[in-house]
Order: C-alpha cells, then sequence, then structure tokens
C-alpha cells in the first residue's frame, strides 16, 4: 500500500520523480521547500497539548505535507511520539508531523509517512480528509512498542485558530553549504518582525548528548522539539547572528524574532542559548570563543590603523599625540635646550631634541 501511495503521490503532485542532490537532501515540492506544511494548522487538544489539522479538504493520495527528520539517541519503547526510522533508529518530524495522533490500526488512520530519502518524508492522505479533521498517521510499530493508539482529540470548526500556533510562511529549509539543512528567509524581514512562531513537543532525549532540541526548562531538564522550520536555524560562531528566539516555556510556544533587517534568500542563524553549558556543543562553543576572540583582535587592529592613517603625517603634534603640541613646544624647548651641553668644537654624530 505505501508503494502504491507514493507513486500515486507522485503522479499528482511531482508529476514525475525528481533528481535528488549529493546530500540526499535535494527532492523539493513544487515550491522549493524541503519543508511545506502549508496545508495544516495546529489545534490545542482537550488534554492541553497540540493536534495536526486539514486546512481544507484533502483527498486521497495527496500529499498532506513534506518534511525533514531529525535522529534522536532516543528507544522507541519509552516513547510513542517518535517514529520508527531505517535501521532500527527514531526519529522527530519537522513540519506538523509531530503532533499527528498515531495509531497501528490502518482503518483508524488517515495518513502514512514515507521516508523519501534519507532523512526526508512525505505524508500522504490514505484517504479523504474533511476540512478541520483530526490527522492521525498510522505507525504499525506501536502495538509491538507496548503503546496504544493515542486517544483523539475533540472536533474543531477551525475558527480563528489556524494561523495562532504555527507560521513559517517566511522561511524555508533547504540544502546548506555544509551537507545538511539550513533556514532562509522567502521575503525581506525588517529588523523585530516575526520571523517565525510555533510550537514544541517535550522528548525523554538528554539535550547534553543530542543537539537536535531545544532546553525547555529553567532547571535544565526537560528537552524538547519544535514545529515547523525551527530545528534547523544553524548557529552563528561569530556574533553575526541575525534571530532570537522567545520561548514561553509553560505554554510549549516559541517565537522567533529578527535582530535586524534581513534579505530575502539570506541564511537566518541564532546563538544557541545552551552553548555555554552542554557537552554536545563543546566543540562548537570553542569554535565560537575562537572566532571571537579574532574577531576581537581584528577590530583592535582596525582601530589602530584607522588612528595611524589619521596620525601618521610628520608634524610635532604627530610626533607627541598631543594637538596642543605646538604650544607645548613653545614653552618646553628653550628649557631643554638650556641643559645640553655646549657642543664648540665637536663634531656631533647624532642631532636630538
Amino acid at each position: 500500500p505505501s508503494q502504491d501511495m507514493l507513486q500515486l503521490h507522485r503522479a499528482t503532485v511531482f508529476g514525475r520523480p525528481r533528481p535528488r542532490a549529493g546530500s540526499g537532501l535535494g527532492r523539493l515540492c513544487q515550491r522549493g521547500y524541503l519543508v511545506d506544511c502549508s496545508k495544516i494548522y495546529l489545534d490545542r487538544s482537550s488534554s492541553g497539548g497540540f493536534v495536526s489539522r486539514a486546512r481544507a479538504k484533502i483527498r486521497r493520495g495527496e500529499t498532506l505535507e513534506l518534511g525533514v527528520v531529525r535522529l534522536l539517541p532516543v528507544e522507541g519503547s519509552r516513547c510513542p511520539l517518535v517514529l520508527p526510522w531505517s535501521g532500527s533508529r527514531w526519529a522527530s518530524g519537522s513540519g506538523c508531523l509531530q503532533f499527528y495522533h498515531a495509531t497501528s490500526q490502518p482503518e483508524e488512520a488517515s495518513a502514512k509517512v514515507v521516508p523519501t530519502g534519507e532523512e526526508q518524508f512525505v505524508v500522504i492522505a490514505l484517504r479523504d480528509i474533511e476540512p478541520h479533521e483530526e490527522l492521525v498517521r498510522l505507525d504499525e510499530t506501536l502495538h509491538s512498542r507496548g503503546f496504544a493508539a493515542q486517544p483523539s482529540a475533540q472536533v474543531s470548526n477551525g475558527a480563528g485558530e489556524e494561523s495562532r500556533w504555527i507560521d513559517c510562511s517566511k522561511v524555508e529549509a533547504r540544502p546548506d553549504a555544509w551537507g545538511g539543512v539550513g533556514v532562509y528567509a522567502t521575503q525581506r524581514i525588517s529588523s523585530g518582525e516575526l520571523v517565525e512562531r510555533g510550537v514544541v513537543q517535550p522528548l525523554p532525549v538528554d539535550g547534553n548528548i543530542c543537539q537536535y532540541v531545544f532546553t525547555w526548562s529553567e532547571d535544565r531538564s526537560v528537552w524538547a522539539t519544535g514545529s515547523g522550520c525551527s530545528v534547523f536555524y544553524n548557529a552563528s560562531l561569530d556574533g553575526s547572528e541575525n534571530t532570537s528566539m522567545t520561548r514561553h516555556l509553560e505554554d510549549e510556544t516559541f517565537e522567533i524574532f529578527a535582530l535586524r533587517d534581513i534579505e530575502k534568500g539570506e541564511e537566518l542563524t541564532h546563538l544557541y542559548k545552551s552553548i555555554e553549558w552542554r557537552s554536545c556543543f563543546r566543540e562548537l562553543k570553542a569554535i565560537r570563543d575562537d572566532a571571537l576572540q579574532r574577531k576581537t583582535l581584528d577590530n583592535e587592529r582596525a582601530e589602530f590603523t584607522e588612528y595611524w592613517a589619521d596620525h601618521s603625517s610628520p608634524t610635532i603634534e604627530t610626533m607627541m599625540l598631543d594637538t596642543d603640541a605646538a604650544s607645548i613646544d613653545k614653552l618646553e624647548r628653550p628649557e631643554i635646550l638650556s641643559q645640553i651641553p655646549s657642543v664648540a668644537g665637536k663634531d656631533v654624530l647624532e642631532p636630538f631634541g
């Protein structure tokens, strides 16, 4: 069934399969995104968490969303919220995938996650889905992992809620220069403007050994993955970050704002809040510290260069480093000359004064 759905997906959305980049991250949807969850919105569940819902009617075989996973050092038997991935690995997903309910019963599922690359996926509708319907993904490993189907949320009419919890319309995820994924602006963003908003899902992962989760408590004991493109913002290691995340810990939500004007197509970066103390960031911190030290030295060198460019002319003011040097010289020269012994009848090797 998954192969049938994948072929139907390729025929209806891509037209034909597209080549992948060498990194395995090059299969793009029509808008050019690695992450596209524009057909889905998030809603508060009756339990206080979040669930994914369809914005409009979606036909069987149609793509619900495209995305990228982060492989996590977590045991799937301890957590029903992670997805089974290749090679007995477990992953969290981008976009809204982390907030689908899951079931091991095919008759209860409305969507299926299909890997399309080493760390890429597409979610395909298993049947027609109505507007505002909660999305339930098929996970046939749940039963063997000892988990029951996750309870469904209350029905929503979607009124006024579709953009409240998640908005990543100003950004896109695409392959970066280092073979991974980065986040880039799809439009010009002004300083102080909202770049992205979203929600998080706490996971039983140790953030000291895993880089791909956010610190989500003041005591550094809770870790979470984020919606949209949030987990793909690269770190700035030279002090030039252009975004900053505001965490709302109790609500399990976040907002990312621009620290300066950002041009369309520019990569979005931020300073990882926990780079100072998480052991998994030790190497990044060393690179950051070295880069900042070099930047400080470069700034000092530039200041000295600028100073001497302005004070290198052969004048008495430059020699004495004083703009009032002429007045000082007029007062002090006679006294200094009076202290010089007579040089009458002597050969002077080097004048001074």
